[in-house]
């Protein structure tokens, strides 16, 4: 690529994010929020995939997969996830369509985790502190520390959604946004070959996960 990832990514991120009106990337007011319930959902679900990390080779991808889906139900705003990666698209569905796609993201999402998280190594999960965007979500920084003393940034976006907050993007190494990589994936795929060349893709990619 002509252009580096990490800042196509962040180019990406302003433009995805900023139509639906998500200030992911906004400055960060000083002061962190007293609403604690942000960070308490991140610890919850950090509570879950420390779990399934540390019993990962006993449960097997089956056993994280069923352990997992549950937790990023309740973590994740989901739906919105999908409305934004798949972009302008997305108005052009039927409601059914919509939810197939919706569903079909939850999948993916469980499945990677699935993946990723498939041996324990002494790993630790730690969150940081929390700050309010301009826009009133919360941002709330983690890392995961190994075994070795290396610490692995992820950050998380967190929306109000009704009574509670749910995740709606994830800051790969503290600034790669994995809904924008989301968005890029899809881009090409709607553009060629439309719903049905995503709702393939998708189940392609689980599929696949489920090997590794």
């Amino acid at each position: 690529m002509k252009i580096g990832f990490a800042a196509l990514i962040a180019r990406m991120v302003l433009v995805v994010l900023s139509g639906f009106a998500v200030t992911a990337i906004a400055p960060i007011t000083a002061k962190a929020t007293e609403d604690m319930r942000p960070r308490i959902v991140v610890e919850t679900y950090y509570a879950a995939l420390d779990e399934v990390l540390r019993n990962a080779k006993t449960l097997g991808f089956a056993g994280r997969y069923k352990a997992l889906d549950p937790a990023i139900a309740r973590s994740f705003d989901i739906p919105f996830m999908a409305r934004v990666a798949v972009g302008h698209y997305w108005r052009k569905y039927a409601k059914d369509q919509k939810s197939s796609i919706a569903v079909r993201m939850h999948g993916l999402s469980v499945a990677t985790y699935a993946s990723r998280f498939k041996s324990y190594a002494g790993e630790k999960f730690e969150v940081l502190e929390s700050a309010t965007t301009a826009r009133g979500d919360v941002l709330v920084r983690t890392r995961i520390v190994k075994s070795n003393g290396k610490a692995v940034k992820i950050n998380y976006l967190l929306r109000k959604r009704g009574q509670g907050w749910r995740i709606i993007d994830v800051h790969l190494k503290g600034t790669i946004s994995e809904l924008a990589r989301w968005r890029a994936d899809f881009s090409s795929i709607l553009r060629d070959k439309g719903y049905d060349g995503l709702i393939a893709a998708i189940d392609k990619k689980i599929a696949l996960l489920k090997t590794e």
